[in-house]
């Protein structure tokens, strides 16, 4: 599963540095990635696990620095990132699926 069609996106990454300031919502940096975006029905289709609370997947590529609990903002709406899911091919971690609310 390669990311060939991708689509820009924002990804907001919280509190990345090693401050005292455990939960600071205004310690972010914003990168740009590329990202594909899943229906809930294309999820089962593939035969993924699902998140019962998450309304929305995205497709990330292994290289990205992605946790949860960081922001995706994508066609003009900010999604968070609940759960991740590494997606596996001939013994290595390929992609990232990224359980967003």
């Amino acid at each position: 599963m390669q990311l060939g069609n991708g689509k820009r996106a924002i990804l907001r990454k919280f509190n990345r540095d090693n401050n005292s300031n455990y939960y600071d919502d205004q310690n972010y940096e914003d990168v740009p990635i590329k990202i594909i975006p899943f229906k809930v029905e294309d999820v089962i289709k593939f035969g993924l696990s699902t998140c019962p609370e998450a309304t929305g997947y995205f497709q990330i590529d292994r290289r990205i620095d992605v946790i949860e609990g960081d922001q995706i903002l994508f066609k003009n709406s900010t999604y968070t990132i609940l759960k991740l899911s590494d997606i596996w091919l001939f013994g290595r971690v390929e992609n990232k699926i990224a359980y967003v609310k």
